[in-house]
């Protein structure tokens, strides 16, 4: 595993900790066990050879707490809870499927709240492991999972039933998604839509939550950030050609933000990606005569928005790129007319990820630091994992 990813998963494992462990929530201690049946979806239905499947069935536990409003945020949400998953399960085809090991932390809201039951939603995103990735020899027909280390996300819809003050009784819906963000092909993700049923434990009873007045943002803030970051991935469709080594991809950007709430925060510039292997292919194939590095590169003008909590902040940005010479000549040279996928492949961008504060947001407008992890998509197709610092001014 390359450093650059391992760098990764000690940095989200570090996030994981501080965001549902931190001793500033002072919060209501909660167990929970749920079960996921449904069927991993075929996400190639002309290929005959796409592994037979039966119920997937995944067992999620959860340890979390309900927050008390001692931060804003916890009021500007409703008092949601937050804690980590673990999941454990197997997904309809042993052989070739397997099993996985997920550990995951997640935020739920209240969608309705009543004095006998509850309406949540629940958002999560983490990681997991799977014992039986594809294989060119043992596993061929494994297109969904390239590598044993994936992206683990999910959001679910659940109706909680009191059973008691403390016990509740739970159904709902839910959608599970693994990728490893195209690190390594074959990389089609793993989807799942699975009905959920399960209990949620309360140590203590509920208890009246804490309520500040502590509403101030600095609302005249505008901030200009610059980001370097560096990522990998393999040159190869999303399902193959398999094996090919792995090469980074340097980022940077230049863009301002500007808080409009106390959670909320909107950012807007430019990127640019110097894609390594893009170099390697001009250099080897002479398909440019001139600016090799310049036409290994993608530059795209960005828009986005990030949800704060405390020091913890979920981003989602959306871009058009406005110079991607290397692609649109070679991928897109003989097609006489460019369908709606080759479009938005081509001039969107996407990004989701989360970010970390070095400094409290409140105290520390200015000259902060954030670190960030992402997964950059040509619109909804995986690109490349990301790890990247930049410097708030």
């Amino acid at each position: 595993m390359p450093k650059i990813l391992k760098f990764l998963l000690i940095f989200c494992f570090a996030i994981i900790v501080k965001f549902a462990y931190s001793q500033e929530y002072k919060s209501l201690p909660i167990l929970q066990n749920k079960i996921h049946t449904g069927l991993v979806i075929n996400n190639y239905i002309y290929m005959d050879s796409f592994p037979l499947r039966k119920i997937s069935f995944i067992n999620e536990f959860y340890l979390g707490a309900k927050t008390r409003g001692n931060k804003f945020w916890h009021q500007y949400y409703n008092f949601p809870e937050i804690g980590v998953s673990i999941f454990t399960g197997t997904l309809g085809n042993k052989r070739q499927l397997g099993n996985i090991l997920g550990i995951v932390p997640s935020i739920a809201f209240d969608i309705v709240k009543k004095n006998n039951y509850n309406l949540k939603f629940s958002v999560g995103l983490g990681f997991a492991y799977f014992n039986t990735p594809f294989d060119s020899i043992t596993n061929e027909y494994n297109i969904l999972i390239g590598s044993n280390i994936t992206g683990l996300a999910f959001i679910t819809m659940t109706y909680h039933k009191d059973i008691s003050q403390q016990l509740k009784l739970l159904f709902g819906i839910s959608y599970i998604h693994a990728s490893n963000g195209h690190y390594q092909v074959p990389n089609a993700g793993m989807n799942i839509m699975a009905g959920d049923i399960g209990l949620h434990y309360y140590f203590n009873q509920e208890k009246e939550n804490v309520k500040k007045n502590n509403s101030y943002f600095p609302k005249k803030v505008v901030n200009l950030n610059l980001k370097f970051g560096i990522g990998v991935h393999e040159y190869a469709n999303t399902i193959g050609p398999v094996g090919t080594p792995k090469h980074k991809i340097y980022t940077g950007s230049v863009f301002l933000s500007k808080r409009f709430s106390n959670v909320n925060k909107v950012f807007s510039g430019f990127s640019g990606k110097y894609y390594t292997d893009f170099y390697n292919f001009i250099d080897t194939s002479s398909f440019y005569t001139d600016k090799y590095h310049l036409k290994s590169s993608i530059f795209t003008f960005f828009l986005g928005h990030e949800f704060i909590l405390g020091q913890v902040g979920f981003f989602a940005q959306g871009g058009i790129n406005f110079y991607t010479p290397l692609i649109k000549d070679r991928l897109y040279q003989n097609t006489e007319k460019m369908k709606f996928f080759h479009i938005t492949e081509l001039y969107i961008s996407t990004r989701l990820g989360f970010k970390f504060y070095l400094l409290n947001l409140e105290k520390h407008p200015h000259n902060n630091i954030f670190i960030a992890t992402s997964i950059k998509a040509n619109f909804g197709k995986a690109d490349f994992p990301e790890i990247s610092i930049a410097y708030v001014f």
